[in-house]
């Protein structure tokens, strides 16, 4: 899923969710028609054989569609329920967008925002589209404030109390 022209769309999905059914199906159906960009390479990502049934995968994997079962990618990928998608920017690997949703529509919302926002990110930065942690994200901030002259304990980091709230802190 790097290195290639195409983004990729991992569809998080299990055999015993209902909402899932009907990302299934439609999968089975049409697997591009919900697509905005027809290059998109959808692959469905189950849990593993411990924790799903290789013969229900079987029965709902979509023809022509690769259905991989693999615990470690919804570890690898932090995915919190199912159904859960991750599109994946096919040049830089990395992470694009991610979400869950109850229907294609809500799904392609949330396609459509991070591929604008990748396309966006490659035009006016040179670097990719990265998907930060909690200290990546407070290392970031702080570059940020230091390019800007904001040291740590600078005084407009912590504003004085006004007057309508000083009773408060009484």
């Amino acid at each position: 899923m790097r290195d290639v022209e195409h983004a990729t769309l991992l569809a998080f999905l299990s055999t015993g969710c209902g909402t899932c059914g009907t990302f299934w199906e439609a999968l089975r159906q049409d697997p591009g028609a919900h697509l905005a960009d027809p290059t998109t390479r959808v692959v469905v990502v189950t849990n593993g054989p411990e924790a799903e049934s290789p013969a229900a995968v079987a029965d709902l994997a979509p023809p022509g569609i690769v259905t991989v079962m693999a615990s470690d990618a919804w570890d690898d990928y932090g995915v919190p329920v199912s159904p859960y998608f991750v599109l994946v920017d096919g040049p830089s690997g990395r992470v694009a967008g991610e979400g869950s949703g109850t229907s294609w529509a809500q799904v392609l919302d949330l396609l459509g925002k991070a591929e604008a926002d990748t396309a966006t990110r490659r035009r006016e930065v040179e670097r990719p589209v990265t998907r930060m942690g909690g200290q990546d994200r407070a290392d970031r901030v702080d570059r940020e404030l230091r390019a800007a002259g904001i040291e740590p304990g600078d005084p407009s980091l912590y504003p004085a109390v006004h007057p309508s709230r000083a009773e408060d802190r009484s």
